[in-house]
């Protein structure tokens, strides 16, 4: 094979691992886009930067405009910090190079609120970009799979057997149950196969186990475990959504403390809300086996 061709798989390749994850990426970015409610006091475009800019860079820096008196985010890079490891002075970054964000060092607190989408002070893409890249690896085994298992039979025959052995072929497509040959005959029938081992289900299992987990930790509802089952009991649904609750409140209750202190800066409301229901913590009405031995014994 020249040169040229194996670059140009290699190329190929490339391009569909890259498609993968482009595609998990824009899933993933929607569903964080769609995560928080925020209320009147934000513009829709105000709210896409807020989301956009936690998703991205996991930080953001809150002031008031002094003309109009509007709420302006951006986000920030810290230049002093306090014992406690907290910035007490930061750089607004400007990158559309308006004249209205500060070119100055704003004093946290006083000129300005600062906050993170996280408790580790990390972008929510960071934590994404490290799943997705295990399940593109995932998704590319699997394509290696089934590109094995698509691989045809290769019969071995010379120009003698060539026809018998089409015959013999056409039997086998046209379903036929039996086939009779020739004693002199089974030395020319000869196949390779890859031998590949089936393992695509299990690589699919592995794959949705990855995505539970991303799932949890941004708070979005989901099975939790790779297989599904045929019933759940009660005490694993519910621990299923606590698990799944408490991480999604890691990430809300960060961003919510932001909008808190910015509320307390400006007299302005910004406080968003979970864009879903809390999760229901279910009963399915199934008693335990001790607690039915002991009823039938209160009966006795």
């Amino acid at each position: 094979m020249s040169k040229s061709r194996i670059k140009a798989r290699k190329l190929n390749v490339n391009q569909v691992r890259e498609s993968i994850r482009h595609q998990l990426l824009n899933k993933y970015f929607n569903l964080w886009m769609n995560t928080l409610k925020f209320p009147d006091t934000l513009t829709y475009q105000q709210i896409d930067f807020i989301m956009r800019k936690f998703w991205g860079e996991g930080n953001l820096a809150g002031f008031i405009h002094k003309l109009t008196g509007e709420p302006v985010f951006t986000t920030f890079a810290a230049s002093t910090y306090n014992t406690y490891d907290w910035p007490i002075k930061v750089q607004l970054l400007n990158p559309r190079g308006v004249p209205f964000i500060p070119s100055t060092l704003q004093e946290v607190d006083v000129d300005c609120v600062i906050g993170y989408a996280q408790k580790n002070k990390k972008s929510i893409a960071e934590v994404v970009m490290y799943y997705v890249d295990r399940i593109v690896s995932v998704e590319m085994v699997i394509n290696i799979n089934l590109q094995v298992h698509k691989m045809p039979w290769l019969v071995v025959a010379d120009p003698l057997t060539k026809q018998r052995i089409e015959e013999f072929m056409n039997q086998i497509d046209n379903d036929e149950v039996k086939i009779f040959l020739n004693s002199d005959e089974v030395d020319n029938f000869k196949a390779l196969t890859s031998g590949a081992t089936y393992i695509i289900d299990k690589l699919y299992a592995y794959k949705c186990s990855l995505e539970n987990e991303l799932d949890e930790y941004l708070g979005i509802n989901n099975m939790g475990l790779a297989e599904k089952k045929e019933h759940l009991i009660t005490a694993e649904v519910n621990s299923n959504n606590d698990m799944i609750e408490r991480s999604g409140e890691c990430i809300y209750d960060t961003i919510k403390d932001f909008f808190i202190r910015f509320k307390d800066f400006s007299g302005i409301d910004c406080i968003p809300d979970i864009n879903a229901p809390k999760y229901d913590y279910v009963d399915d009405g199934i008693e335990d086996e001790d607690s039915n031995k002991e009823s039938e014994e209160d009966v006795i």
